[in-house]
């Protein structure tokens, strides 16, 4: 799930665009508390995985533009999000 909502929005992240996610998720399938606290370190892994492979890209062919900065914009963004805040709202009983 986290990979799919970072694909979807570029990998940019966002506080807004993660919340209108997980709601919209949550219409079709509610998820646990756990589990939505889990997204944080796994969305962590999927823009560093991400990251790793633009710069792959970027070390074969030194022209292109790969967005490297957006997905590193993107770990900083959730590395600064206060998640308790974020999250709360989201937990549905």
């Amino acid at each position: 799930m986290a990979e799919d909502y970072l694909a979807a929005v570029g990998y940019q992240f966002s506080q807004e665009s993660f919340a209108s996610y997980i709601h919209a998720f949550q219409q079709v399938t509610v998820l646990k508390m756990a589990e939505i606290w889990m997204l944080v370190p796994v969305m962590k892994l999927v823009l560093m995985e991400h990251i790793a492979e633009l710069g792959r890209r970027l070390l074969e062919d030194p022209s292109g533009s790969y967005a490297i900065r957006d997905a590193i914009r993107g770990l900083q963004e959730i590395k600064q999000t206060s998640w308790k805040v974020v999250t709360e709202p989201l937990i549905l009983f």
